[in-house]
C-alpha cells in the first residue's frame, strides 16, 4: 500500500510541474506578444510622424505654424510675377481700426502654380486646391509667406508700371461666377478655361477671394466694412491676376457657394465686371447634397451658427423659432435658401448680373453668357472645346478604364434625383427653398410669376 501511495504522490507532483510549465509558457508567449505589439505601435507612430513631415497637405493650402517668411530674393520672385498669391490669413484686427477703403496687416502666401495643368485638362483639376496639390513648388515648406500683403501689392503695382523691367502685367477680371452649389458651376468653370486655354486664367474656388467676401457677413449693412473688404478684394484679385505671359488676357473666378452673401463686396470692388449666379431646381439640389452626405453635408454647416436670415426664414417658412427643432431636410433647405436670397437681393440692384438655371446648361453659355455677357468669342473651335469638356464634367460622370471621367448622358441626373427624393425632402424643398427658387426664375426671365403669387 505504501508503494502504491508513493507512486500516486510522484504522479501528482509530475502533473503539477507539467501544468506549471504550461502556465509559464503561456505567460511567456503573452509577454512576448505584448512587447511585439508595443514595438509595432511605436514603429507605426514614428512612421506616421515621418510621413506627416514629408507629405504635402492637399486640403490645407498653408500652414501658419511654421511659415517660411520671405527673404529679399523671395520678394523679387513675387514682384517678377514668378509666383502667385494662393492664400491669405486675415487676423481679428486686419479690418477693425483701419480707415474706410483700406485695411490692416494681412498675411499672404505665394507659390508657383502650374496653371498649364488646368489649361490642358480642366476636368482633372476642377478645383484650385487640386491644381495647387499638383504644383511641385506649392508644398507647404516651399510657399513664401508675406506678413504684410498691402506692402507687396504697392511694390508690385510700381513694378508693373516700370517698362525697363522684364514683362509682367495684371490680367483684368472679365467675370465672376457665384452659385448655389451642386448646380453645374464646375461645368461653367471648366467651360471658361476650355473656351480659350491660352488667353484665359480661371480660378475655381480659390481661398483668398471668398475669405475677403465673407468679412462683412455679420454686418452686411456696414458700409465701412464693405469698403475695407472691397479695397482688400481689389488687391487680392490684382495679385492673383499677375502674369509673365502676354497671351493671357482674361481672368475669371468661380467663387465658393458661401461667397453669395459677399456679392455686395464684389460689386463695390468691381462695379463694372459682369457676374452670374447659377442655381437649380429645389428638390434636385437638395438631393445632390442629402443623397451623398446626409447630416455631414455642407448644407448643414449654417445650422451650427445660424444667421439672422436663417432664423427669419425658419420662422416664415416652417413656423419654427428654435432652430434646434429643425430636421436635417429643413436645415438643408434653409441653408440653400439663404444663399439664393442673397443672390436675389444683389440681382435686384445690379446692372450686370445674370441668373443661370442648371437646366439651361451648357447651351446658354455658348449662346448667350459667353458672347454677350463675358465678351468671349464663340467660334466653331470654341464650341468644339466646350462641348468636349462637357463630356468630361467632373461631377456628373462615370470613370472608364483608360479614359478618365466621361459624361454619362444616360444617367438622367435630374429625373433620377426627383424619383429618389422622399416625401420629407420634397416637403422641405417646397416650403423652405422653392419660394426663393421662384423669385430667381422670375428675375432671370425664364418664368413670369406675378408678385402676388411669389412668397417673397
Amino acid at each position: 500500500m505504501g508503494a502504491i501511495q508513493l507512486k500516486k504522490t510522484k504522479k501528482t507532483g509530475n502533473q503539477k510541474r507539467h501544468y506549471l510549465w504550461i502556465i509559464m509558457f503561456i505567460l511567456s508567449i503573452s509577454v512576448i506578444c505584448a512587447l511585439w505589439l508595443n514595438l509595432r505601435v511605436i514603429s507605426t507612430e514614428i512612421q506616421l510622424a515621418s510621413n506627416k513631415r514629408k507629405l504635402p497637405k492637399k486640403r490645407r493650402l498653408i500652414s501658419f505654424k511654421e511659415p517660411r517668411y520671405a527673404s529679399s530674393n523671395d520678394i523679387q520672385l513675387i514682384l517678377d510675377g514668378k509666383v502667385t498669391l494662393v492664400d491669405i490669413h486675415i487676423g481679428p484686427n486686419s479690418i477693425q481700426g483701419a480707415g474706410e477703403d483700406t485695411y490692416g496687416l494681412i498675411e499672404a502666401s505665394f507659390c508657383k502654380v502650374q496653371f498649364e495643368h488646368h489649361k490642358s485638362d480642366p476636368s482633372s483639376y476642377p478645383m484650385f486646391r487640386d491644381l495647387v496639390a499638383a504644383s511641385d513648388d506649392c508644398l507647404d515648406k516651399s510657399k513664401i509667406t508675406i506678413p504684410d500683403l498691402k506692402f507687396v501689392v504697392q511694390e508690385a503695382r510700381k513694378r508693373d508700371l516700370d517698362t525697363t523691367q522684364p514683362f509682367v502685367k495684371a490680367i483684368p477680371p472679365r467675370g465672376f461666377v457665384f452659385h448655389e452649389s451642386r448646380c453645374g458651376s464646375t461645368l461653367v468653370a471648366n467651360s471658361l478655361i476650355a473656351a480659350n486655354p491660352t488667353a484665359h486664367r480661371v480660378y475655381s474656388e480659390s481661398p483668398p477671394p471668398v475669405a475677403v467676401m465673407r468679412l462683412c457677413e455679420k454686418q452686411p449693412l456696414n458700409k465701412s466694412c464693405i469698403g475695407q473688404a472691397a479695397a482688400l478684394l481689389r488687391d487680392v484679385i490684382y495679385m492673383m491676376g499677375r502674369t509673365q505671359d502676354s497671351k493671357e488676357t482674361a481672368l475669371f473666378f468661380k467663387i465658393q457657394s458661401a461667397g453669395a452673401a459677399g456679392i455686395p463686396v464684389f460689386q463695390k470692388a468691381f462695379p463694372d465686371v459682369p457676374w452670374i449666379f447659377v442655381y437649380r431646381d429645389s428638390v434636385e439640389v437638395m438631393m445632390s447634397y442629402l443623397n451623398t452626405h446626409g447630416v455631414l453635408s455642407n448644407c448643414m454647416k449654417s445650422s451650427r451658427a445660424p444667421s439672422k436670415l436663417y432664423h427669419k426664414l425658419a420662422h416664415e417658412r416652417f413656423g419654427i423659432n428654435d432652430w434646434e427643432q429643425l430636421s436635417v431636410e429643413q436645415r438643408c433647405a434653409l441653408h440653400l435658401a439663404a444663399l439664393c436670397e442673397a443672390a436675389a437681393a444683389s440681382m435686384k440692384h445690379s446692372h450686370n448680373g445674370r441668373l443661370v438655371n442648371y437646366a439651361d446648361l451648357p447651351n446658354i453659355l455658348l449662346e448667350d453668357i459667353f458672347p454677350h455677357h463675358f465678351q468671349i468669342p464663340t467660334g466653331p473651335d470654341v464650341v468644339d472645346r466646350v462641348e468636349q469638356v462637357c463630356t468630361q464634367y467632373s461631377k456628373q460622370s462615370v470613370r472608364v478604364a483608360n479614359k478618365g471621367r466621361l459624361w454619362d448622358s444616360s444617367m438622367g441626373d435630374a429625373e433620377e434625383k426627383q424619383e429618389l427624393a422622399t416625401p420629407v425632402v420634397k416637403r422641405a424643398a417646397e416650403l423652405g427653398l422653392k419660394p426663393t427658387f421662384d423669385v430667381l426664375e422670375h428675375l432671370s426671365g425664364r418664368v413670369f410669376i406675378p408678385l402676388t403669387e411669389m412668397q417673397v
